[in-house]
């Protein structure tokens, strides 16, 4: 079976705003789930100008005793491709689970476009396909993640906002405020 999660948001920022907060969203206090953010490859595409990033991250978080009895991990793992198009202003991140994933894959994918109408505005649509393959409990554990979804996305899109403001109000020292560099 699968459930499906899909969410569409516009910032009050200009894409070049929002995809640069994009980059220094984990690790926050919001979202303490996400540990560690590693970037293991990057290319850049000379006749399209498109940069492409590969990211492990390492997240640790509190799961119902009955998620942990299925052998599900609070530790876990996921990898990240993001790419960037900086000349048509389009950011396509997809991440997929490798922890767990002979229970249950999670494969999600994140566009930040900017806003046709409005170029002071980014619309952002995210999409998460969740598909269980444990007999008896896979409708439970989709509906689990799928809430779960819904929780982290509303915090996701606030931790965006705020390092926005952020760099508005403080320009490029909002990064090295964020890295504790001041």
């Amino acid at each position: 079976m699968v459930k499906l999660f899909s969410h569409e948001h516009s910032y009050k920022h200009s894409w070049g705003n929002v995809t640069l907060a994009w980059w220094r969203k984990y690790p926050n206090k919001y979202s303490a789930h996400v540990k560690e953010v590693d970037c293991y490859k990057r290319e850049m595409d000379a006749k399209t100008g498109t940069l492409t990033a590969w990211r492990l991250l390492a997240c640790e978080q509190s799961l119902p005793s009955w998620v942990v009895a299925l052998g599900i991990s609070p530790n876990a793992y996921a990898l990240e491709k993001t790419v960037v198009n900086a000349k048509d202003k389009k950011m396509v991140v997809r991440s997929r689970n490798i922890t767990g994933s002979s229970l249950m894959v999670v494969e999600e994918t994140c566009t930040y476009t900017q806003d046709e109408k409005d170029p002071e505005r980014t619309h952002y649509k995210q999409e998460a396909k969740i598909s269980a393959f444990m007999p008896f409990v896979y409708h439970k554990l989709e509906a689990y993640t799928v809430e779960g979804f819904a929780q982290k996305s509303q915090q996701g899109l606030q931790v965006i906002e705020n390092l926005c403001d952020d760099i508005v109000q403080n320009g490029l020292k909002a990064f090295s405020n964020t890295l504790g560099l001041e």
